[in-house]
């Protein structure tokens, strides 16, 4: 009786058990280890696409309200425009002055009203492709470009009802 004893049967098991863990290997760890790199590769695609369209809405964020400043600096500067006038002439035809700062700040009203409409349907432009954009990213889903338009379309409609009430 020997100790470890040699013989067909337990040649024949170590065949199987190497053909076993080769075939395991093969057919199930290799495929899982290439599909999980996989994801792993995609899912830090999809968070720099994320990372980088958060970057590009924050910059939008900061030029439209860069512009809506420099929309009330002018504003601003229109109003002191208006008062100094005023003073200027109050000495001399107050009436005269009256009327004429009245209708200069009727056109600096209409101006800003204007200015702060036209921002505020270019920022409503701008969110909406960029939640197309982030939308389509997030769902991996495309969108042919009619159903891209109706839906801006539908959103520039709201925007524009809640601008109206």
């Amino acid at each position: 009786m020997e100790i470890l004893e040699f013989n067909f049967t337990a040649v024949v098991m170590l065949l199987q058990f190497i053909l076993l863990a080769f075939f395991l290997y093969k057919f199930l760890y290799a495929p899982f280890l290439r599909m999980t790199a996989q994801r792993r590769k995609k899912v830090t695609e999809e968070l720099e696409n994320a990372e980088r369209i958060r970057q590009q809405a924050h910059e939008t964020e900061i030029q439209i309200q860069q512009k809506l400043k420099e929309i009330s600096e002018h504003a601003d500067q229109m109003m002191e425009t208006a008062r100094k006038r005023a003073r200027e002439f109050e000495q001399e035809e107050k009436e005269k002055v009256r009327l004429q700062v009245q209708r200069s700040l009727e056109s600096a009203q209409k101006e800003i009203e204007y200015m702060a409409k036209e921002a505020r349907e270019e920022l409503t432009r701008e969110v909406a492709g960029l939640s197309i954009l982030i939308a389509s990213k997030v769902l991996e889903r495309n969108l042919d470009e009619k159903a891209q338009m109706e839906y801006i379309s539908k959103m520039l409609a709201r925007q524009k009802e809640r601008e109206e009430n």
